[in-house]
Parts: structure tokens; sequence; C-alpha cells
């Protein structure tokens, strides 16, 4: 078996907090830990070292929501970019925390995709999601905001309510060129 010397994918927890409480989350039980400023420090000197500097590196921001620890995602990437180093990243997210991030953090993190699970739409979101009052409109916002980053929108279609709520999504996000839907 050939060994590899370069890694330039990288998933990076950046904690197992979330803002939200979703009501099938696999992680609602597990301890809630939060990526430091140290183990960033540490985890970008090793994406330096095995990364290959001719390459492209590839983040995905993962976790609980990992805008919850956002601070650690622009601190690997200053120090990526402080290192001449080429990146860019994904995200999984709910969406809901966007609001505070800015368009220079999107740059910062060259930031080209994020994925938002819909469970349903409208006030049902807000309420699977364990959100409060109109998450569901601020994810809307979210992709209307940042028209330069692709969004992925994974539909989860529920036997038991059928098939309108999936339509309904689809009828939201129809007009958005920066949208792919997908069913899950």
């Amino acid at each position: 078996m050939k060994r590899v010397k370069w890694i330039n994918r990288y998933v990076i927890f950046t904690t197992t907090g979330c803002n939200g409480n979703c009501e099938d989350c696999f992680q609602k039980d597990i301890e809630q830990l939060t990526m430091t400023a140290k183990t960033a420090a540490d985890v970008a000197e090793w994406i330096l070292k095995k990364s290959n500097p001719g390459l492209m590196i590839n983040l995905r921001w993962f976790g609980g929501e990992p805008l919850v620890n956002k601070a650690v995602i622009s601190q690997i990437c200053e120090t990526l970019q402080q290192n001449r180093r080429r990146y860019q990243s994904s995200m999984s997210s709910n969406g809901d925390l966007f609001e505070s991030v800015t368009d220079e953090e999107i740059d910062l993190w060259q930031l080209k995709s994020v994925q938002f699970t819909l469970d349903d739409c409208g006030e049902a979101y807000d309420r699977i999601k364990g959100l409060t009052d109109g998450a569901y409109d601020r994810l809307k916002a979210t992709i209307e905001r940042f028209p330069n980053v692709n969004f992925a929108l994974r539909v989860h279609y529920d036997p038991v309510k059928g098939t309108e709520p999936c339509y309904q999504i689809i009828d939201d996000f129809k007009g958005y060129s920066n949208v792919v839907l997908y069913a899950a």
C-alpha cells in the first residue's frame, strides 16, 4: 500500500456545541466540546506541515454548529493566509448564526459552499431545529446576502408528512441561482 505524503482535504470540528436543539440530533447527549485557540494553532501548523504547498487546501468546517466557535475558523485561515497558502472552505451549518458573519470573514475563510439541512419549512422548521422564531426566514436572508457562496439544501423527506413540505421548500428557493436542492 502506497503511503500518502500530502493531505490537502481536512474536516475540522470547531465545536460539538450548537445553538439549536434539533429533535433528532445524534449529538444531543454528548459532551459539548469547543476547540481552543491553542488547538486551532496546532491544527493550522499541522495543516501547513502535511499539505502540499503547491496545491489548494480544502477545509470543511463541521460541528454541532461550527459558527458557535467562528473565532477558530478565522484563526486557522489567518495562519494559512500569513503563510501564503491557497485554501478554500465549505461548511455544514443550521444557518442561524450567519447573521453575525461579515463579508470580510467570508472572504478570509474563502467560504465557497454551505450545506443546510431542511426538515420542513416556516414555523415547523423553527420548531424542529429548536431555533427562535423566524429561523427559516433568516436562512433565506443568508442565501440572499451571500450570492457568491453556493448553498446545498438537503431536504429531508418525511413519509408521515408527505411531499407537501418538500414542494414548499422547492417553491421557496427556486429563484436562487446559488442554491442546489437534494432530497434525503
